[in-house]
């Protein structure tokens, strides 16, 4: 089941329910009063003790709720193999994030020229979360994540734009030193988001 915009799923052991909206307005005792809604009997009766009882906004976070109009969708998505061969996280995420195509001269430095790509990914297969400038305009910004809670090792070839390449942290701070190109090799750990700086030539990191 794949979804695109912000609904959320409950699992039972004989179903699958869809929860279009959240009503809750009191988190900090969200998750105590879930567990012990369930002596109140299956899913529905579960859920309307929870919003019920905890919906008063009791910690100040009445504005959690969701407000407004809201578009949902779901996708079945059959599979055959397992989740990885069949390509389901790529599917999701292209479901949601579709590419978006209009005219441009260039892109933030980036050109068609014989010089090739500006970096090319092989080995452990993740998903692709960013690839931007760097908010400090110091290069550029890689970001992925494995999807299917497997290890191993992805290897990024630098585009002749960068010397080298280093782990940062989300807010794009230092976690390691520079690994020179022109060849890196990334170590992926399960589920892991991995941030790297791209060091541009010449920059004299």
């Amino acid at each position: 089941m794949l979804n695109r915009g912000t609904p959320g799923y409950w699992f039972e052991p004989t179903a699958w329910y869809l929860v279009w909206l959240r009503a809750i307005g009191d988190y900090t005792r969200y998750r105590t009063s879930a567990t012990t809604a369930r002596k109140v009997g299956p899913f529905p009766e579960m859920l309307r003790h929870v919003v019920t009882e905890y919906s008063g906004g009791k910690t100040g976070t009445s504005l959690a709720r969701e407000v407004g109009d809201h578009h949902l969708q779901y996708a079945l998505l059959p599979f055959f193999s397992s989740l990885r061969e069949s390509r389901v996280a790529e599917t999701g995420q292209a479901w949601n994030r579709p590419f978006v195509v209009g005219p441009s001269s260039g892109v933030a430095g980036f050109r068609a020229t014989h010089e090739g790509p500006p970096i090319t990914l092989s080995g452990l297969p993740v998903l692709l979360d960013a690839f931007k400038e760097a908010e400090d305009g110091q290069g550029w910004i890689l970001r992925f994540h494995e999807p299917y809670g497997q290890s191993g090792s992805l290897t990024c070839l630098l585009g002749s734009r960068f010397q080298g390449a280093r782990r940062v942290d989300l807010r794009e701070r230092a976690l390691a030193p520079v690994e020179q190109g022109p060849t890196v090799t990334m170590a992926v750990t399960p589920f892991q988001i991995q941030t790297w700086r791209l060091i541009d030539r010449g920059s004299g990191q």
